[in-house]
Formats: C-alpha cells, sequence, structure tokens
C-alpha cells in the first residue's frame, strides 16, 4: 500500500505539472499568433520608408539628408517595437504544424487521466507495474512535444525572422551611408582649412625633423626636443590626419573615449616615416596596433 500511495503522489504530480505547461504554452501561441497580421502590414510600411530615405540620402543635398537621419532613426525605433510580433507571425504561418503537435499533447494528458486512474484502482502489484510503465512512457512523450513547441516558439529560423533581419541591416546601411554623404558634404565646404591644416601639420615636421605625437579624442600633441604643440581636435584638423594617415577607423573608436593615437615620426630624405597605432582599453586589457606610413614632403 505505501507502494501504490508514493506512485499516486508521484504520478498526479508530473500530471498537474504537464497539464499546466501544456496550457501555458498554448496560451502563448495562441496570443502570439493574434499579431501576424499586424506584423506584416508594419514590416511593408518599414520597407517602404526605408527605401523613401535611400532616396533622399542619395540626392546629397543638405534638407534631404537631414530627413534621411530622422527618418533612419525613427525606423530603427519603429523596427524594434515590431520585432517582438515576428514570433507570432511565423506561428500563424506554421499553425497546421503546432496545432498537430499540441492535439497529440492532449491526447497524451488524456492517457495520463485514465493510467493514473488505474493506478489508483490497481489491486495488484502487476497491474500497479504495468500502469506505471504506460504513464511513464505518455508522460515522456507528452513532455518532448511541450519541449519541442518551446523550441519553436524561440526559434530564429523562419523566413520572418530572416526579413525582420535584413531589414533592420538596409536601416543600419542608410545611417552609416547617410553619416559617409555628410562628411562627404563637410570635407567639400572645409577643402580650403583642411589642406591649410594638413600645410601646418607637414610644416610642424619639417621644423622638429623629429618626435612623437598624440592624439585624444579632443586634441593632438607634438613633441619634440622639448617643444610642445597642442592643437585642439577641429572637424577640419580630423580630416587633415584622416586624408595624412589613412587609420582606418580610428577615429570612430576615438570619439567614444576609449582609444588614443600614439605615435613617432623622423624625417627619410625628402618626407617622414611615421609609425602610429590605436591603443584601446578594453576592461583590463590594453590593445595596441600601429602602422608604418611614409608621407611626402609635399602631400596633399
Amino acid at each position: 500500500m505505501g507502494l501504490a500511495a508514493g506512485a499516486i503522489w508521484t504520478c498526479e504530480k508530473i500530471y498537474s505539472r504537464l497539464e499546466k505547461e501544456a496550457d501555458e504554452v498554448f496560451e502563448e501561441f495562441l496570443s502570439s499568433s493574434e499579431s501576424a497580421g499586424e506584423f506584416h502590414g508594419a514590416l511593408e510600411r518599414i520597407e517602404n520608408q526605408i527605401e523613401l530615405a535611400s532616396k533622399l540620402m542619395r540626392s546629397g543635398k543638405d534638407f534631404d539628408l537631414n530627413e534621411s537621419a530622422v527618418l533612419a532613426n525613427k525606423l530603427e525605433s519603429d523596427l524594434s517595437v515590431i520585432a517582438p510580433l515576428a514570433t507570432g507571425a511565423m506561428l500563424a504561418d506554421l499553425e497546421e504544424r503546432w496545432a498537430a503537435e499540441f492535439e497529440e499533447a492532449k491526447k497524451n494528458l488524456e492517457a495520463l487521466s485514465l493510467h493514473l486512474k488505474k493506478i489508483k484502482a490497481a489491486n495488484k502489484r502487476s497491474e500497479l507495474k504495468a500502469s506505471l510503465v504506460l504513464f511513464r512512457d505518455h508522460a515522456k512523450k507528452c513532455h518532448s512535444r511541450l519541449r519541442r513547441l518551446k523550441a519553436l516558439l524561440a526559434s530564429k529560423s523562419h523566413p520572418v525572422h530572416s526579413k525582420l533581419a535584413l531589414a533592420k541591416n538596409k536601416i543600419k546601411m542608410l545611417k552609416l551611408n547617410v553619416a559617409k554623404a555628410f562628411e562627404r558634404l563637410a570635407k567639400q565646404r572645409l577643402r580650403g582649412k583642411i589642406d591649410a591644416a594638413k600645410g601646418e601639420l607637414l610644416q610642424l615636421m619639417k621644423d622638429t625633423k623629429k618626435g612623437s605625437i598624440f592624439v585624444d579624442n579632443k586634441h593632438l600633441t607634438f613633441s619634440s626636443n622639448g617643444r610642445r604643440e597642442r592643437m585642439l581636435m577641429t572637424k577640419q584638423l580630423r580630416f587633415a590626419i584622416e586624408e595624412l594617415v589613412p587609420f582606418e577607423k580610428a577615429f570612430s573608436s576615438l570619439a567614444k573615449g576609449n582609444s588614443v593615437i600614439i605615435g613617432r615620426y623622423e624625417k627619410k630624405g625628402e618626407g617622414f616615416l611615421l609609425s602610429i597605432g590605436e591603443r584601446i582599453v578594453a576592461g583590463d586589457t590594453v590593445i595596441y596596433r600601429e602602422k608604418s606610413f611614409h608621407i611626402g614632403a609635399h602631400a596633399k
């Protein structure tokens, strides 16, 4: 009798847990599926707006670029709002599949209820054992089906999620291209000042012949034989440095304040050898990447 009581308690607990889990997962599927229409309509509107913003960006005009930048930020926000609805759109597309799984899970629960009654009514050890084997078999099948349904709920492999990722990448590229277009405009307007800044930098190197350079997000500092020249990091000075030294992505890191550029230069023939690198602090690690460039005395 003690064995039967223990088995009944365990089986009732398993049945109760699986029944509750099935109800919760089913409710989640139903509530998610209701957002399918809303997702598709919103994503279509976002895709159309991406095309409009890209068209504005390609004009290269100030007003259009500003409109494109504002629109890109709004689209990024809109996409983050509808992203959670993608699961519902996926479930609506796969409704036959998951509905069939739930139907089988329901049958498993019905079988569990039946075998639980048989366990409670068993008069012989052999009857108890047979009912327990069948109960455990259906419990295992029900658990596996619920696990597959949860995995489907968390899946990101459906085409709906691919469309969402594509829209996200388009917005990312749009923002990048808008930033590049703004930079091209800035360079056009500052061309005279950029060339003057390049001339000033080259003249400092000619005068000092050898020294060190330190750049942070606010200043450029030259040091040579006790002489120290500190320049405010204006936009034209940044462009001048980038044109003299094509050091990829360095200034994007500088703007975040987690890196500096350090280097040294010396006269070589008619020009200068510049060894320069970006020093990045990442947690407890300091990373330094150095490159060497030859700069002509009359670089343009």
